[in-house]
């Protein structure tokens, strides 16, 4: 028990604690690989509009003045 309380106070989270934590981690980097996966596709979708715009500007003669 003794050993426990030190390693505890040393800050180990024992086999339970680690078990959380890797869950805990495994979540975050899900979350992150959809975020990334999610952050590619707008910017796909941003360049298909972009590109549209300009074809638009082209096609019409408009001058962008600002």
């Amino acid at each position: 028990m003794r050993d426990e309380i030190l390693a505890k106070h040393k800050g180990d989270l024992g086999k339970e604690g680690e078990d959380q934590l890797k869950s805990a981690v495994e979540v975050s980097k899900s979350m992150l690989d959809e975020t990334e996966r999610e952050k590619v596709e707008a910017r796909g979708r941003v360049d298909i509009f972009e590109s549209a715009f300009r074809k638009i500007k082209e096609a019409t003669g408009v001058i962008n003045l600002t």
